[in-house]
């Protein structure tokens, strides 16, 4: 018996939908060692913050529903944004690749866990990704000063990318 397998070697990780599309048509996904990330790129995601984003995504915050509803589809200034996002061994709340921002939403949840977040906050910032930090309180007081704020902190980030360029 003669088993054969095809392999798409890629330099770069794709998304959830993009790896649904890959494996459906019969291949395998392959990232070998010499294509990792370079420095200040971020990781591939981890088996386990895969499992966990699709859990969370399952298990949506009625906050979450509501900023996820003017993020999602580029209403907010055209930007792409992904919601319960793996990121190296994390899960991002929603993120945005064009700008390297991630936008994490603060409930309850969070309060004792300033340590964890600082510190998952300092490896987002050294893979060049922007985390801004919005509470739940906020967005329920304030709706539409936080979406002014993610979409001008977006804004910031896209022009400081293009000088960058230049």
């Amino acid at each position: 018996m003669r088993l054969s397998c095809r392999v798409l070697v890629l330099s770069c990780p794709l998304s959830l939908g993009e790896r649904a599309g890959v494996r459906a048509l019969g291949l395998q996904l392959s990232y070998p060692q010499l294509l990792m990330p370079y420095p200040n790129e971020p990781t591939y995601p981890t088996q386990r913050a895969m499992d966990n984003s699709a859990k969370l995504r399952a298990d949506t915050t009625p906050p979450e529903q509501v900023l996820w509803a003017h993020l999602k589809n580029r209403r907010l200034g055209s930007f792409k944004f992904r919601r319960q996002h793996p990121i190296g061994s994390f899960v991002a709340d929603f993120y945005c690749d064009e700008v390297k921002l991630v936008v994490e939403l603060d409930s309850s949840y969070h309060s004792g866990r300033q340590k964890q977040d600082a510190e998952r906050d300092d490896w987002m910032n050294s893979q060049s990704i922007a985390v801004l930090r919005v509470t739940a309180s906020q967005l329920a007081k304030n709706k539409d000063g936080v979406l002014s704020e993610i979409l001008l902190t977006a804004q910031d980030l896209l022009q400081d990318r293009e000088m960058e360029k230049r």
